[in-house]
């Protein structure tokens, strides 16, 4: 009889412990199943933005090849433009500005002075005779006077030289329209020649006259000039027309 207790006593511990067992595998499943649950959501919305990101991307693609073909199709037409001749395209600060061919593609000019001046007068006009280069015809040798072709910014440059052996100081004044913007100082009378060089931006309109005088301090006073050397100068370029 007591063996038969303790069996059935066994028995019964035995169906406890799997009944908790089986319990707590139940509720460890459950909460497996939980996890793969919200694991497939996580995964469903990452699939959709996904294929929204491609959906960006593909659009982004074809705006960006959009604007590539049409830059493309512009700096074809400038360089068709530039090579006809029918346009000339000029920058500015601002804007870029598309100029009828009659506009010449270049205006610059550059003077030299091969002769000496000896005596000079106050504000004498100088008149440099050497011309280098004169595109666009905008320096007039006869008066020493340059006139702007067209309305534009100009770079105006005026170098005076002095040598030693002269002896001399000498000033000089560059003009537009008979108003003095700089001057200019050279003195040859120390131990070595003596140089100066101004250059600047001027905004001019289309007949604008600017030249080089002496100026009114230095009267009497020589000012040295050398085809050899051509060292006194005189010179502009056209930056850009505006």
């Amino acid at each position: 009889m007591a063996k038969y207790l303790r069996f059935l006593v066994l028995v019964v511990t035995s169906l406890c412990v799997t009944a908790f067992v089986d319990k707590d595998i139940l509720l460890r499943l459950g909460d497996t199943e939980k996890n793969v649950k919200e694991l497939r959501q996580e995964n469903a919305a990452l699939k959709k933005e996904n294929r929204d990101m491609h959906q960006v991307i593909a659009r982004l693609s074809a705006k960006i090849d959009k604007i590539s073909n049409l830059a493309t199709e512009e700096a074809i037409e400038d360089t068709s433009a530039s090579t006809n001749g029918r346009y000339q395209i000029h920058s500015n600060v601002n804007s870029k500005r598309l100029l009828s061919s009659s506009l010449p593609d270049y205006l610059a000019f550059a003077t030299t002075l091969n002769t000496t001046i000896p005596h000079v007068a106050a504000h004498q006009l100088i008149k440099y005779n050497d011309i280098i280069t004169n595109e666009g015809k905008g320096y007039d040798a006869t008066q020493g006077i340059f006139i702007a072709p067209e309305r534009g910014l100009y770079l105006i440059s005026v170098t005076l030289w002095e040598s030693m052996n002269d002896l001399q100081r000498i000033g000089l004044d560059l003009v537009l329209n008979g108003k003095k913007v700089i001057s200019i100082f050279a003195d040859g009378a120390g131990t070595n020649d003596s140089a100066m060089t101004q250059t600047l931006p001027l905004v001019l309109k289309q007949g604008d006259r600017v030249w080089v005088r002496t100026h009114d301090k230095y009267a009497g006073f020589t000012l040295y000039g050398s085809a050899e050397w051509n060292m006194n100068s005189f010179s502009g370029v056209l930056l850009t027309y505006i």
